[in-house]
């Protein structure tokens, strides 16, 4: 005789920009251990630690901001002006909400905003057409001329991402917490700590 099924109610959040990061340190790990084609891991890894970022604004703008988040699109498509468009345009908004200083003109942010460059010639990315000359000491080994989207695989660029990316993270989260509450954010670490949180009730036991 078959039993009937309970039934229950589960709640709770998923921090999917905590997952990212741990996405991009794990493909930037396995990426530094592999002699040739590590390249493409640590391309990925830093377009991954991208997406952690944009995540974590979506995260934390909604707590921090949300008449500005409640219209999302229209705000930071340009309705809030040019300070305020896009992904740079959300964290100039969040900065100046909780009162964090970031110097544009230098380390974290200059890192950012590089990051969010290259960022769009991946994504938007096109044919890249090569004119360029060069000098050689023996035509047969001439080198070829790397593409721009390589710089997305840079080793050097990448530690930075990580330090940076974390010191304006943490530098927000930190605001957030201050102003708002450890009640309402709980952690003073942008994207390091536990990645989510669930509960829930019995609404049915089994029969």
């Amino acid at each position: 005789m078959l039993r009937k099924k309970g039934r229950a109610q589960i709640t709770g959040e998923h921090y999917t920009h905590r997952y990212l990061w741990h996405a991009a340190e794990t493909l930037a790990e396995k990426g530094h251990s592999i002699e040739d084609g590590g390249g493409v891991l640590l391309m990925a890894a830093t377009l991954f630690a991208y997406f952690a970022l944009e995540s974590y604004l979506n995260y934390i703008g909604p707590i921090a901001c949300p008449d500005e988040w409640s219209r999302e699109r229209q705000f930071f498509g340009g309705d809030g002006g040019d300070p305020y468009k896009g992904t740079l345009g959300k964290l100039h908004l969040l900065s100046d909400r909780l009162h964090v200083s970031l110097d544009r003109g230098r380390r974290p942010y200059q890192t950012v905003a590089l990051l969010d460059q290259r960022r769009d010639a991946v994504v938007h990315g096109r044919p890249e057409r090569i004119n360029v000359e060069v000098t050689f000491k023996d035509p047969r080994f001439l080198e070829s001329a790397d593409p721009a989207i390589y710089a997305f695989a840079d080793e050097d660029f990448l530690r930075q991402v990580f330090q940076d990316l974390e010191t304006v993270g943490d530098s927000i989260q930190l605001a957030a917490q201050q102003q708002l509450g450890e009640h309402t954010v709980w952690s003073p670490r942008a994207f390091r700590g536990m990645t989510g949180h669930h509960g829930g009730s019995i609404l049915e036991m089994p029969q």
